[in-house]
Protein backbone atom coordinates (compact mmCIF):
# COMPACT_ATOMS: atom_id res chain seq x y z
CA UNK A 1 0.00 0.00 0.00
CA UNK A 2 2.99 2.26 0.56
CA UNK A 3 4.02 1.70 -2.92
CA UNK A 4 0.68 2.26 -4.42
CA UNK A 5 0.59 5.18 -2.53
CA UNK A 6 4.04 6.52 -3.46
CA UNK A 7 3.61 6.02 -7.19
CA UNK A 8 -0.05 6.15 -8.11
CA UNK A 9 -0.82 9.08 -6.10
CA UNK A 10 -1.43 11.75 -8.48
CA UNK A 11 -3.19 9.37 -11.25
CA UNK A 12 -7.22 9.80 -12.00
CA UNK A 13 -9.32 7.24 -11.18
CA UNK A 14 -7.27 5.33 -8.25
CA UNK A 15 -9.49 6.55 -5.19
CA UNK A 16 -12.44 3.89 -5.69
CA UNK A 17 -10.35 0.83 -5.03
CA UNK A 18 -7.78 1.98 -2.19
CA UNK A 19 -10.67 0.97 0.76
CA UNK A 20 -10.90 -2.25 -1.10
CA UNK A 21 -7.38 -2.68 -0.99
CA UNK A 22 -6.70 -1.77 2.37
CA UNK A 23 -9.52 -3.71 3.65
CA UNK A 24 -8.33 -6.86 1.79
CA UNK A 25 -4.55 -5.84 3.32
CA UNK A 26 -5.63 -6.14 6.91
CA UNK A 27 -7.28 -8.78 6.91
CA UNK A 28 -4.61 -11.24 5.32
CA UNK A 29 -2.72 -9.42 7.63
CA UNK A 30 -4.58 -10.37 10.88
CA UNK A 31 -5.36 -13.54 9.70
CA UNK A 32 -1.45 -14.25 9.03
CA UNK A 33 -1.02 -12.75 12.48
CA UNK A 34 -3.77 -14.89 13.97
CA UNK A 35 -2.42 -17.88 12.69
CA UNK A 36 1.83 -16.92 13.60
CA UNK A 37 -0.12 -16.89 17.77
CA UNK A 38 -0.61 -20.42 17.03
CA UNK A 39 -3.26 -21.23 19.74
CA UNK A 40 -3.72 -25.26 20.08
CA UNK A 41 -5.71 -24.79 23.00
CA UNK A 42 -9.68 -25.37 23.01
CA UNK A 43 -11.34 -21.94 23.83
CA UNK A 44 -11.68 -20.88 27.22
CA UNK A 45 -12.68 -17.64 29.12
CA UNK A 46 -8.94 -16.35 29.83
CA UNK A 47 -8.11 -17.42 25.95
CA UNK A 48 -11.02 -14.73 25.30
CA UNK A 49 -9.87 -12.53 27.36
CA UNK A 50 -6.76 -12.22 26.53
CA UNK A 51 -6.87 -11.88 23.08
CA UNK A 52 -9.77 -9.17 23.81
CA UNK A 53 -7.25 -7.26 25.61
CA UNK A 54 -4.49 -7.69 23.62
CA UNK A 55 -6.93 -6.02 20.36
CA UNK A 56 -7.60 -3.64 22.42
CA UNK A 57 -4.68 -2.49 23.30
CA UNK A 58 -3.29 -2.46 19.71
CA UNK A 59 -5.92 -0.49 18.52
CA UNK A 60 -5.38 1.64 21.51
CA UNK A 61 -2.14 2.68 20.08
CA UNK A 62 -2.66 2.54 16.70
CA UNK A 63 -5.32 5.49 17.61
CA UNK A 64 -2.96 7.16 19.34
CA UNK A 65 -0.39 7.10 17.00
CA UNK A 66 -2.73 8.42 14.29
CA UNK A 67 -3.99 11.31 16.71
CA UNK A 68 -0.82 12.32 16.52
CA UNK A 69 0.25 12.01 12.81
CA UNK A 70 -2.73 12.80 10.94
CA UNK A 71 -2.74 16.81 12.05
CA UNK A 72 0.87 16.75 11.38
CA UNK A 73 0.68 15.12 7.83
CA UNK A 74 -2.35 17.67 7.06
CA UNK A 75 -0.04 20.37 7.63
CA UNK A 76 2.63 18.77 5.53
CA UNK A 77 -0.19 18.39 2.99
CA UNK A 78 -0.12 22.45 2.96
CA UNK A 79 3.28 23.01 2.12
CA UNK A 80 5.32 22.24 -1.13
CA UNK A 81 7.19 19.42 0.59
CA UNK A 82 3.91 17.07 0.56
CA UNK A 83 5.56 16.41 -3.32
CA UNK A 84 8.71 14.86 -1.96
CA UNK A 85 7.79 14.10 1.72
CA UNK A 86 5.65 11.21 0.23
CA UNK A 87 7.77 9.14 -1.25
CA UNK A 88 10.69 9.99 1.51
CA UNK A 89 8.02 8.28 3.94
CA UNK A 90 7.40 5.40 1.71
CA UNK A 91 10.34 4.01 0.56
CA UNK A 92 11.28 2.94 3.96
CA UNK A 93 7.86 1.46 4.47
CA UNK A 94 8.39 -0.45 1.31
CA UNK A 95 12.10 -1.74 1.82
CA UNK A 96 11.33 -3.37 5.60
CA UNK A 97 7.98 -4.76 4.53
CA UNK A 98 9.81 -6.31 1.36
CA UNK A 99 12.59 -7.69 3.67
CA UNK A 100 10.10 -9.01 6.12
CA UNK A 101 8.13 -10.38 3.01
CA UNK A 102 11.32 -12.03 2.12
CA UNK A 103 11.84 -13.46 5.54
CA UNK A 104 9.10 -15.14 5.85
CA UNK A 105 8.93 -16.73 2.52
CA UNK A 106 12.64 -18.09 3.35
CA UNK A 107 11.60 -19.59 6.56
CA UNK A 108 8.23 -21.06 5.17
CA UNK A 109 10.48 -22.98 2.84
Amino acid sequence: MALASAVLRDRQGTGPWRLPVVFLFGLVHGLGFAGALGIEESWSRELLLSLLSFNVGIEAVQLGIIAVVFPLLLLLCRTPAHRWALPAMAAPIVIVGLYWFWDRLSVAA
